[in-house]
């Protein structure tokens, strides 16, 4: 089945989506923060992740696990949400209504839940290859929650207490480590074992990313401004006026 005509097409789309989500990422972290090519880069970045998206949740439900189903929601819903903190009227930004808004923000939680659930019932029960094994429950569990944290307080209205910048950047960081430990993850699984693949392509980007993200943001001061009580008013950050492409 899985070796279909029609698998290997969607191997092709999602492999030229990948290739658009890693040369945009690229683009935009070398243009200068808040530049027309910054912007610009981070649009197409956006739109190659809804693609991405499509692919691998088509192919996930063919072959590839509920694990990377979820990341392949959570690498767009955060790109996806990164996006409508910055856009303005003139970018025609789409899903970004309140219905649409809430039920991504819903999404994010209920998926993010149901994967660290899947993690918990394989320590029990392996019949069913909801997940990987071994080091992969591990990493399913933490991104599980880190996907229904962000969504929980996009939904409450809390993740609108950081500056924008921040929330920008919070939101990219998750975004750009999918994407990139998902690549990662395809290139190792064919040379090296299993746990390998995990440690390089999973653990080690993240480790990275949230190092790098808490040299932009206070981390743990954000996070205690998210979930404290009270209202806290967002610094504005006006986005450029550039058109979109």
């Amino acid at each position: 089945m899985t070796r279909t005509p029609f698998f290997w097409f969607l191997i092709y789309v999602h492999t030229a989506f990948g290739a658009a989500v890693l040369g945009a990422s690229i683009a935009a972290a070398r243009a200068r923060r808040g530049s027309a090519a910054h912007r610009r880069a981070g649009w197409w970045f956006v739109q190659a992740m809804a693609g991405l998206f499509v692919t691998t949740a088509l192919m996930a439900s063919i072959r590839y696990t509920f694990f990377l189903f979820v990341i392949g929601y959570a690498a767009w819903y955060a790109s996806h949400q990164a996006w409508l903190g910055v856009a303005g009227r003139e970018d025609r930004p789409y899903l970004a209504g309140p219905l649409a808004t809430r039920v991504q923000h819903d999404l994010a939680v209920i998926l993010g839940v149901a994967l660290m659930a899947s993690a918990v019932a394989m320590l029990v029960q392996r019949t069913w290859p909801i997940t990987p094994y071994g080091l992969g429950l591990g990493v399913a569990f933490a991104w599980g929650g880190v996907l229904a944290g962000v969504g929980g307080l996009a939904r409450a209205g809390r993740l609108d207490r950081l500056p924008r910048r921040s929330r920008h950047a919070t939101l990219t960081t998750i975004a750009v480590t999918a994407a990139w430990s998902e690549f990662a993850a395809d290139v190792t699984v064919h040379f090296v074992p299993a746990t390998v693949v995990w440690l390089v392509a999973w653990v080690t980007p993240a480790l990275l990313a949230a190092w790098r993200l808490h040299l932009r943001i206070d981390i743990p001061a954000s996070l205690l401004a998210c979930l404290r009580t009270g209202q806290a008013p967002t610094p504005a950050w006006p986005a450029a006026r550039v058109s979109r492409p």
